[in-house]
């Protein structure tokens, strides 16, 4: 959960971030259940999308089309890295973890995560 507003140019790609995630997981991951956790950790917020479907051919690297080179940089303007990892359990996970201005109320104080899962 977190406990308050973002910046608004941080909100924007975080918010683009999960929808270009949600649409390729749609797109290409064959998954039933897709779930989206906002977490506020010391002084960061994590964004991760993670889904139960195909994973990741593990002879392909994921193949940095225009949807990975956008949330990548999208990631790098809000001062964060995107990961794409492939749980032992199988589909993908994508997730940025950005850091957010040590004056808003609460910032620093780690928070439960807030998760949406889309069935």
């Amino acid at each position: 959960d977190v406990t308050s507003p973002l910046p608004e140019p941080l909100a924007r790609e975080l918010y683009w971030i999960a929808m270009e995630a949600l649409n390729n997981a749609l797109k290409h991951a064959a998954a039933d259940t897709v779930t989206v956790t906002v977490a506020e950790i010391e002084g960061a917020i994590e964004l991760a999308v993670a889904d139960n479907g195909a994973g990741l051919n593990q002879q392909e690297a994921p193949s940095g089309g225009m949807g990975l080179r956008t949330m990548t940089e999208r990631a790098a303007r809000a001062g964060g890295v995107l990961a794409i990892t492939a749980p032992a359990a199988g589909g993908v996970r994508v997730s940025v973890q950005v850091p957010v201005r040590d004056d808003r109320p609460g910032a620093g104080t780690p928070q439960p995560a807030l998760s949406k899962e889309i069935a």
